[in-house]
């Protein structure tokens, strides 16, 4: 069974691959045609002022989702690896921690200029 999810993985990511390149391009088009920049602006010229709020909160809503699972990720790995270190360390400490260190001050940051650098290096 060594090696049997290969082919499947590869496929879902060459299809999600595609489908996130036609995703920018569908948003750039709509750029290029309604001279609309940002979402809200983009949904009142094509569809109308009434719920020109839904592209925000479909952006927060996937932001928060997208956040929670990675900082699950993060606490699952942490748990896993903090005894290597000579200590064990609970899941629930693992993700509060990844909670309030890295992500909480990153919250509170007014200008994300300065996190070009290291975005670059990432």
């Amino acid at each position: 069974m060594d090696g049997i999810g290969y082919i499947p993985a590869f496929g879902v990511l060459v299809a999600s691959c595609c489908f996130s390149c036609y995703t920018i391009w569908m948003v750039c088009r709509t750029c290029e045609i309604t001279r609309k920049f940002d979402f809200t602006s983009q949904w009142v010229a094509c569809i109308g002022p009434g719920g020109h709020w839904v592209p925000n909160v479909v952006i927060c809503t996937v932001t928060v989702g997208a956040l929670l699972c990675y900082t699950c990720y993060f606490g699952d790995l942490l748990q896993e690896v903090t005894p290597a270190f000579g200590f064990a360390v609970p899941r629930y400490a693992c993700i509060l921690g990844a909670s309030l260190f890295p992500t909480l001050p990153l919250c509170y940051l007014e200008n994300l200029s300065a996190l070009a650098y290291s975005s670059g290096f990432a």
